[in-house]
């Protein structure tokens, strides 16, 4: 019996330490997933801009307004339609900053490329600038090689 709980012991203490290693940069990272996410659907005219102002640096809340937002989901209804199928496809890293490339569909549009900017001092991960832009996506000759093979 004094094993039985002398064991139950150990593996709840180890299982509630390792709930303090978890790493800084995925709470930011998660921050700003969830951010690119709601900005995703902002253009697309879901959601509130009010909303999303929380999570931008001092420069882009005073730059994207309202009327910057609407011009900006004239610009990507028109060039882009709908977009569908984004995910993260690129993380870098640097100092006191993070950039975020999403990859998408888009109904005109084969590919769409989404670029998100974070500023990362402290614990809270702000937003710093977007960019969205269609693409073409090009197959590697080895990627050609294998689509051939099958």
């Amino acid at each position: 019996m004094k094993k039985l709980i002398l064991a139950l012991t150990a593996v709840l203490t180890m299982g509630m330490a390792s709930l303090g290693f978890a790493s800084p940069a995925s709470d930011l990272l998660a921050q700003e997933e969830s951010t690119a996410t709601k900005v995703v659907d902002l253009l697309q005219g879901k959601g509130q801009l009010t909303e999303l102002t929380p999570s931008f640096t001092k420069e882009l809340s005073k730059n994207f307004t309202a009327q910057a937002l609407t011009n900006m989901q004239k610009g990507v209804t028109t060039q882009l339609g709908k977009m569908s199928n984004v995910k993260l496809a690129r993380l870098d890293k640097f100092t006191d900053a993070d950039r975020l490339i999403y990859l998408g569909k888009a109904q005109k549009a084969p590919n769409v490329q989404l670029t998100f900017v974070f500023v990362t001092s402290g614990k809270k991960a702000l937003l710093q600038g977007v960019n969205v832009l269609p693409v073409e996506v090009k197959e590697t000759p080895a990627a050609q090689q294998n689509t051939a093979k099958k």
